[in-house]
């Protein structure tokens, strides 16, 4: 069905064109699923189906890319017609010697995340920051609670909590440094802007996702 959805949405005209299709796997990786175990049948249906949806995405003549919310499973390695890789900004993927060896080895490349989009870790990361004491988890939790509140009263910006462009250029630095130039011919937001609380704070979040990209 995938497979399907990206050959009739892929397109080339002189108004535009899709360069890149990034498909989205939430939950792989995250449970220790008996179906997915190696050798099983739901295991290479699996590689079977990202196989069927990236040939038709690198057939139509865009880059192929699958967003991983979490890689300690490394089957995705073996798909063949996948050529680019994504995930999260503290995924350790973007910090692993094995990362570097396997994209050499397989000939892949990365899509660099240099931004974190979960509305809820930006709200905690900025409390933490701020707050003169050192703050326990139910604490922690509160202020986050209570920064939704006044959020949803629009007591105060959702700006103030997106990262700012310049530690998006650090990261971003730092994934060519270790990777090399040609190894990373993307870079973006970690994963979509559903969770921001507004369209202007989202806007925002691009806006320094461009600059950091820009100047690095």
């Amino acid at each position: 069905m995938l497979a399907d959805i990206v050959e009739a949405n892929i397109f080339n005209s002189k108004q535009g064109s899709v360069q890149l299709v990034s498909v989205d796997e939430p939950v792989f990786g995250f449970v220790d699923d008996p179906l997915l175990d190696r050798g099983s049948e739901g295991r290479e249906n699996l590689l079977k189906a990202w196989e069927s949806i990236m040939h038709k995405i690198r057939a139509k003549g865009a880059q192929a890319c699958l967003h991983l919310h979490n890689t300690s499973d490394e089957l995705f390695w073996e798909a063949k017609a996948l050529n680019i890789i994504e995930s999260h900004v503290n995924d350790s993927f973007y910090q692993a010697k094995r990362t570097k060896e396997r994209l050499e080895s397989t000939d892949k490349f990365l899509k660099a995340s240099i931004t974190v989009t979960d509305f809820d870790q930006l709200i905690r990361s900025n409390v933490i920051a701020m707050s003169k004491h050192r703050l326990n988890e139910i604490s922690a939790n509160e202020k986050v609670a209570e920064a939704w509140k006044n959020l949803s009263k629009k007591q105060i910006d959702p700006i103030i909590f997106v990262e700012e462009a310049e530690l998006m250029k650090e990261r971003l630095i730092k994934i060519v440094k270790d990777f090399g130039e040609n190894r990373v011919p993307y870079a973006g937001p970690e994963c979509g802007l559903r969770s921001f609380p507004t369209y202007e704070s989202a806007l925002e979040c691009l806006r320094r996702v461009s600059k950091a990209v820009k100047r690095s």
